[in-house]
Parts: structure tokens; C-alpha cells; sequence
């Protein structure tokens, strides 16, 4: 999965300045490692992390959703490329998730997961703002659950579902609205843990 690589991640961030095109040093926040370029997606999007000490390889991939310009959910997720890549789902629930019990439940029905990933793309947007207090508290087993989405190409797309029919993904700052009547069917399929 590693493309070119683009320099060292020095783990040094403590202030800004500007980053010249050719610097192979780049400050972060992450440790010490070298940053590629991620075979098939655009390096403006995602871009990955690796370092090997002591035959332990780490591995960290990360997006830049900040600057896409949104009018449906499309937009936001045709950069991942999950559109016919779907292999495999698991999903947990918020107390599972919260504690750390690495207890991950299947999701047989790769059906139902890629009628999600068309529902994603159709999805109609929503700010956080003014929404979380319609949503009310989802941080519950009740109304919450996470799912991870393995692609073919090995990376993987987690997503917070929120019964009634609302997705949430990382630090997006968006809701992204599914169909009423499918989102009731995959909390259904998600349900019970």
C-alpha cells in the first residue's frame, strides 16, 4: 500500500512554520516515522505512516476531509473508494467500544453493507451544530454503534451509526442523513450485542 515517499514525520510540532515543497522533514504530532503516499487515493486525501523498530511495523493512515467542497454525501465519500470494494464489516456497541473490550461482531450480510455505502453517498448533510441537541445522547448501547468497513485494497472505513438514521465519521463535523426505512433495517441487523 505504500506509495512515494514523501519525507519523515520528526514528531517535533510546537509551533507553525511554513513547510517548503521539497522538505523531506515534516513536523508533526505523530512519533517518528516515514510518511508515503497511499497506492490508489490522491496524496491531498490520505497519506500513511510507517516504521519498523525491532521487526514490530507500525502503520497509521490518515485524511484530509477538511476543504471538500459538499452538497451531498457523495462528495464526502468517493475519496475512500468503498463503491464495489466492500469485503467484510464488524461492528461493536458504545460500551464496547468505550471500555476497550476488543469484542468485534460480524457483519454476515455484505448486502446490507454495500446498500450502506449507496446510502452514504446519497446521504443529505447536517452540521453538528444545532444538531446534537435534536440528536439528543447517543453515547449509549442503546442508540449507538461503530462500524469498521474493510476495503479489498486493505484500508478500512469506520463509522458511527446513531439509531434513527444519522452517520457519523471521525472528525467530519457533519452528520450524514440515511433513508428512514433502511436505517431501521441495519440497526435491526446491528441489534442485538
Amino acid at each position: 500500500m505504500r506509495g512515494k515517499k514523501l519525507g519523515t514525520a520528526k514528531g517535533n510540532l510546537n509551533g507553525w512554520k511554513q513547510q517548503g515543497k521539497k522538505d523531506t522533514n515534516l513536523a508533526s504530532t505523530v512519533d517518528k516515522a516515514d510518511v508515503y503516499a497511499v497506492k490508489g487515493y490522491n496524496k491531498n486525501f490520505r497519506i500513511m505512516t510507517y516504521s519498523e523498530e525491532h521487526s514490530y511495523v507500525q502503520t497509521a493512515f490518515y485524511e484530509c476531509t477538511g476543504g471538500l467542497p459538499l452538497s451531498e454525501g457523495r462528495d464526502f465519500f468517493k475519496p475512500f473508494k468503498m463503491a464495489g470494494n466492500v469485503v467484510s464489516a464488524q461492528y461493536q456497541s458504545y460500551s464496547e467500544w468505550r471500555t476497550g473490550i476488543d469484542q468485534l461482531h460480524p457483519v454476515p450480510d455484505l448486502e446490507l453493507i454495500n446498500t450502506l455505502v449507496d446510502q452514504l453517498y446519497d446521504a443529505r448533510l447536517s452540521v453538528h451544530e444545532g444538531m446534537d441537541g435534536q440528536l439528543g445522547d447517543y453515547d449509549n448501547d442503546e442508540r449507538y454503534r461503530r462500524i469498521t468497513i474493510h476495503l479489498k485494497d486493505g484500508t478500512e472505513v469506520t463509522l458511527i451509526i446513531i439509531k434513527g438514521g444519522y452517520i457519523d465519521y471521525g472528525f467530519a463535523r457533519m452528520y450524514f442523513q440515511i433513508d428512514n426505512e433502511f436505517a431501521t433495517q441495519l440497526w435491526d441487523a446491528l441489534s442485538p450485542i
